[in-house]
Order: C-alpha cells, then structure tokens, then sequence
C-alpha cells in the first residue's frame, strides 16, 4: 500500500503604502510531515535532508 504525503504551507505578510511610500514583512514556512525512508535493498538508499523551510523578507517602494 502506498503511504501518503502529508505537507504544511504557510505565509503572512505585513505591509504599509501610502502614495509615496510602501514597506512590508513577508514570512513564509514550508513544512514536510511525511517521513521518507527506503529499503537497504534498493540500489539508491536516499535520506530525506531537510523537513522544514522558513523565508522571512522585506519589501520596500519609494516613489519618486
């Protein structure tokens, strides 16, 4: 049987404009709730290297 694959996404962010001027904070976090294994029999024995994923930024505009 087939196992399932399970994931988790999410983003926010915050921002302020006015007519000259726009700041912000965007976040976002990525998530793998599925754990991978394969069997010591297969030719390729692969791990799973990471789970999570987290992205923070900033965004910035002036008009001029």
């Amino acid at each position: 049987m087939k196992a399932g694959i399970f994931r988790f996404q999410f983003g926010l962010s915050f921002g302020y404009f006015d007519d000259n001027f726009g700041a912000g904070l965007i976040f976002s976090l990525q998530s793998d709730l599925t754990k991978f294994k394969t069997s010591p029999s297969r030719t390729i024995t692969d791990e799973q290297k990471h789970r999570n994923s987290n992205t923070v930024g900033f965004f910035f505009r002036l008009k001029l």
